[in-house]
């Protein structure tokens, strides 16, 4: 079955390599900052002192987009003496409880940069963080982001953050091992369950994937995703009821075969997120799903083995070709409460993170599609591993996720669903199980 298909995303990085860079205009007028219905008088530093602006996220020294993050604000602070930045680090999925629990006493960070979550979805409404439409167009930076990636961050008719990050989840080839085996890449799981025998018998892992790590719970997703209309499955994140989707059991009953035909590691169901790249990495598995925030991690000696591609397609499939997720949810800057009180600094901060030339540095060093439509980079300069996404055009159907139900706890089945004991209706009765005691049905 065919679906239509946005191309907005991609049409756009495909100009990558030959845009120029933008003109960035200084806006002539400050906008007011207000939270939660109240204004927020914007502070100037203080004579012989520093504001500090104190920004929470989760590109670390060992995240390939946390040292150019880094020397964005080292340079901003040269450039601005009165103005310190205080950084703190926190996993992704701790940073919106870690902001809700500060912000009840008062002290959240003046900005955030955090993915969306089903909690920041409800930030607006809070009053945690204030909407940025304004500041968009007084900052001069209206027109100059994706449309993509401003819907992406529109909740409830207001931008609620300023768009960082995109990202492309494909799925990884080491062609090396294919190579050695005389086997050609596999298209569907059914090839990949068939291949298995031949890639274990020569001392190789097939699919490096894991139990503890998120990434492990999307990789069983892909399965429900190939096998549901886009419909289906946007109904099934937010109400569940994963049984009434026949197509979708039977995707659960496949990936079942998959796991105990030894597709996964054996030990997948205590494997780290860590030691799941690193079998790739290592040349120990022939694939592997990784999104486009592992690009600059791939150990360069490697690179030209390595082919991105679309996820495996299930049996039965609703789609007429291979499919990846794509999106701009991945990332972006919330000004908080705190920070709306120090708005003039913000501002500043602001509009020097969005110059092209800097997105340009997340672009080169890891591979992040940028939120910004013309960014001044050049294809000699990157990663080519994320060149080989740009090259994808129409050969692969792109595809987002769609909104989650808030308070829907799938942690543990999505840990169990690795257990050779776990049935395929365990597994579907387990996520059920789970929407109903998040819906409180």
């Amino acid at each position: 079955m065919k679906h239509k298909q946005s191309f907005q995303y991609f049409l756009a990085l495909l100009i990558l390599a030959m845009i120029l860079s933008a003109c960035g205009g200084k806006p002539a007028v400050t906008a007011t900052a207000v939270t939660g219905g109240q204004e927020a008088t914007p502070t100037q530093a203080p004579a012989g002192g520093k504001v500090t602006l104190k920004i929470l996220h989760n590109w670390g020294p060992s995240d390939s987009k946390g040292p150019p993050l880094q020397a964005i604000f080292d340079d901003f602070m040269k450039e601005n003496p009165d103005i310190k930045i205080e950084t703190d680090i926190a996993a992704d999925f701790d940073i919106p409880t870690k902001v809700e629990t500060a912000y009840l006493a008062g002290q959240e960070p003046d900005l955030v940069l955090s993915n969306l979550f089903s909690q920041t979805y409800k930030w607006a409404d809070k009053g945690i963080i204030v909407p940025v439409d304004q500041y968009i167009k007084d900052w001069g930076l209206e027109g100059k982001f994706r449309e993509i990636a401003i819907s992406t961050w529109t909740i409830n008719g207001k931008v609620v953050g300023f768009p960082l990050e995109g990202y492309v989840w494909p799925f990884w080839y080491n062609t090396k091992i294919f190579k050695e085996l005389n086997l050609p890449l596999p298209k569907t799981w059914d090839e990949i369950i068939a291949d298995t025998p031949q890639i274990k018998a020569a001392g190789y892992e097939v699919v490096s994937a894991g139990a503890n790590d998120d990434s492990g719970f999307y990789t069983f997703e892909t399965f429900l995703i190939s096998s549901m209309k886009p419909e289906e499955y946007a109904k099934y994140k937010m109400e569940g009821n994963l049984a009434s989707y026949p197509n979708a059991v039977k995707a659960v009953e496949q990936f079942v075969k998959v796991r105990d035909a030894g597709v996964f590691p054996k030990d997948a169901a205590g494997l780290q997120g860590e030691a799941v790249n690193n079998l790739f990495y290592s040349g120990k598995a022939a694939i592997w799903q990784g999104g486009s925030w592992f690009f600059g991690e791939c150990p360069e000696a490697m690179r030209p083995d390595v082919v991105i591609g679309g996820v495996p397609l299930t049996n039965p499939t609703v789609w007429d070709k291979n499919w990846v997720l794509s999106g701009f949810d991945a990332k972006a800057v919330w000004i908080t409460r705190n920070g709306a009180k120090q708005i003039d600094a913000v501002k500043k901060l602001i509009q020097f993170l969005y110059k092209p030339e800097n997105i340009a540095r997340f672009v080169i060093t890891a591979g992040m599609p940028p939120p910004l439509k013309d960014v001044p980079v050049e294809e000699s300069k990157l990663n080519s591993v994320f060149v080989q996404s740009l090259k994808w055009g129409d050969s692969l159907h792109y595809v987002s996720f769609p909104p989650s139900a808030p308070g829907v706890d799938t942690s543990q089945i999505g840990k169990d669903l690795w257990l050779p004991t776990t049935t395929a209706e365990q597994i579907v009765q387990g996520i059920d199980q789970a929407y109903k005691e998040g819906l409180g049905k």
